[in-house]
């Protein structure tokens, strides 16, 4: 279902990532992807992380930085009765149209109607636009890196968890301090690095999965894709 648009992140350009094998675009670097993947290659190349953010019925989750929110529908092909909003700074990526019409797409892959709403959102670079302890989950997939104003929007997405709600930073691990982005340019965080920053603004550290190969989490130059749990 859908809901009105309200009030992020911004994503830039297209950046191949390969994991074990597998070709992955991060979202990083492409403003508005809506990607469109059969059941088939959902259960392929995405059902392992949908797995790892444990969706459960009822729950309200935020993915900041969702950009056209594809990850988030295409989630709902495998859940139920979930509230998502799916939020971005570029006004062209948060299309009430572009939601509509992946909604459509994934409704056909699902084979049953879709019962989870998707609102999609238009912030800043420092406002979540969200109200306080409304999110059970919040979800930062591939943006964190990118935040201009980290410090203001840590505290947003703080005050929109419930308390006890769960953060998932998902991101590609760097070799050593400072490594670009090959798409975007921005410094990536390094696996001990990005956990003490969260850490400081008052989250506690969880978990850190790998959904390509569950069971090894440390660095590795062709699998550096890693989702970070933090409860708060």
């Amino acid at each position: 279902m859908l809901s009105t648009i309200f009030s992020g992140f911004k994503v830039i350009k297209v950046h191949k990532i390969f994991i074990g094998g597998i070709l992955f675009l991060s979202a990083c670097h492409n403003p508005c992807y809506n990607y469109t993947y059969s059941h088939k290659k959902l259960v392929r190349y995405n059902k392992q992380e949908f797995d790892v953010y444990d969706f459960r019925p009822h729950e309200v989750v935020a993915s900041i930085g969702a950009s056209s929110g594809w990850f988030e529908i295409a989630s709902s092909v495998f859940t139920d009765s979930l509230t998502f909003y799916i939020q971005d700074i570029e006004r062209e990526c948060i299309n009430v149209q572009k939601v509509k019409k992946l909604e459509k797409f994934y409704t056909r892959v699902r084979r049953k109607p879709m019962t989870n709403r998707f609102i999609p959102v238009l912030g800043n670079e420092t406002q979540l636009c969200l109200s306080e302890n409304t999110c059970d989950k919040v979800l930062l997939r591939l943006s964190f890196h990118e935040f201009s104003h980290p410090d203001d929007l840590m505290q947003n997405i703080k005050a929109i968890l419930k308390e006890g709600g769960i953060l998932y930073i998902t991101e590609n691990i760097a070799a050593y301090t400072g490594e670009p982005d090959k798409g975007c340019g921005y410094p990536l965080w390094e696996l001990k690095s990005l956990i003490a920053k969260i850490e400081s603004y008052g989250f506690v550290f969880l978990q850190v999965y790998n959904p390509h190969c569950p069971g090894f989490t440390e660095y590795d130059p062709l699998d550096t894709y890693r989702v970070f749990a933090f409860k708060k």
